[in-house]
């Protein structure tokens, strides 16, 4: 593995981060299935980290 990869792992476990952030904040004024909604969003979320891995990891094959 090597630096930038890590980086780049970082910046989208800050991104994550964010997103857990605000949709707490969304939970304390929205009435509703907020509680479904933040499920759905964080498999969203997970399979768009798992993605992005893999696209990192194809392509440090190439460099």
């Amino acid at each position: 593995m090597i630096i930038a990869d890590s980086a780049t792992k970082a910046d989208l476990a800050d991104m994550e981060k964010t997103l857990r952030l605000a949709l707490k904040a969304l939970k304390a004024g929205i009435d509703g299935s907020l509680r479904e909604l933040e499920l759905r969003m964080t498999v969203k979320l997970r399979a768009i980290i798992a993605a992005a891995v893999a696209v990192i990891a194809a392509l440090q094959k190439f460099l």
